[in-house]
């Protein structure tokens, strides 16, 4: 499984990102390192479940459109869950909601990312830091 893991912040302040696309993934990293939060990346839906079997992230952020397993999948995967119901999710995608079909009942962020709207839900969910 392909994780990328930069330098650990507080215990539970860490972020699993989602993304299949390599430059979208790499300008998250980014932005999550320069806000001090720990990023494992993953390219799928699938990937994802295998690291939130032995891991809990404070939060997920997940593409909505991925190969083998996208974000809708993984949606209600997490949340049909009994140990993962409670990680929040945000889904970030460039799909209409009507591509997206129906409501997935958690946060939806559209492509273009809105740099202040991303930092809300993080700030949220895994509290504010900052880069040491």
């Amino acid at each position: 499984m392909p994780t990328r893991e930069r330098t650990p912040p507080p215990v539970g302040k860490s972020v699993l990102l989602v993304e299949d696309d390599r430059d979208t993934r790499e300008s998250l990293i980014e932005l999550l390192d320069a806000e001090g939060y720990r990023t494992i990346a993953v390219e799928n839906g699938a990937e994802a479940l295998a690291y939130l079997s032995s891991h809990r992230p404070c939060l997920i952020i997940a593409d909505f459109v991925m190969p083998d397993m996208g974000g809708g999948d993984l949606v209600k995967a997490v949340k049909g869950s009994e140990t993962l119901r409670d990680i929040p999710i945000v889904i970030l995608t460039a799909a209409s909601k009507y591509m997206m079909g129906g409501d997935l009942s958690v946060p939806v962020l559209s492509k273009p990312i809105s740099l202040n709207a991303l930092l809300a839900v993080l700030r949220q969910h895994c509290g504010a830091l900052t880069a040491a």
